[in-house]
């Protein structure tokens, strides 16, 4: 098994794309899934994480995986929220001569995935994969399933797919709207 993280790749891709290959191995073995996971990360924080205490199975990688991407959501979220109360702060210093325009204007779509800052950015850690949970909630009313992504498709990228949107540009485990819901669903005890 040879999956390589890519450079620019978030670890939720490394993960979902590590996921989807594994599942079409029988009965594989779990050390070798865990040696695999580990040695087609790329170099960083996790990495540098998991040699000093590395996971005896396949399971406890994931949970710790999902520790680190819900760590790096937040560090993102807050980041962005950084941001707008000092973008906020400049303009409220500068006086309204001219229409306001923003260097992020038509350029949504070449933009990382952030989460909405009003939402919730505090995931509850789940033991099974995003889709997975998808397929055990899709049937229920309460799900309230979206259209499709705004914007130019053209300047999304084609290699991933969310399921939960019906849409390109990002994949499931990236989808902050399903990620919310899923939350919602855990906060008033209906998953």
């Amino acid at each position: 098994m040879q999956i390589r993280q890519w450079e620019d790749e978030s670890l939720r891709s490394y993960v979902a794309r590590f996921n989807k290959e594994a599942l079409l191995i029988d009965e594989a073995d779990k050390m070798v899934l865990v040696t695999a996971f580990s040695s087609g990360l790329k170099e960083g924080e996790f990495i540098f994480s998991m040699l000093k205490n590395e996971p005896k199975t396949m399971a406890d990688m994931l949970f710790k995986a999902t520790k680190y991407m819900n760590a790096e959501d937040a560090l993102i979220a807050h980041k962005d929220e950084k941001g707008k109360r000092k973008r906020e702060s400049v303009e409220d210093t500068q006086p309204n001569t001219r229409e306001k325009t923003y260097w992020y204007e038509g350029k949504r779509d070449n933009r990382k995935a952030r989460p909405p800052s009003e939402k919730i950015i505090n995931f509850t850690l789940l033991n099974t994969p995003l889709d997975q949970v998808l397929m055990q909630i899709n049937d229920n009313p309460a799900l309230n399933w979206l259209e499709k992504l705004k914007g130019d498709p053209n300047k999304r990228s084609r290699e991933k797919y969310c399921h939960f949107h019906h849409d390109h540009g990002h994949n499931i485990f990236e989808c902050y709207e399903l990620k919310g819901q899923v939350e919602a669903f855990i906060r008033k005890g209906k998953l």
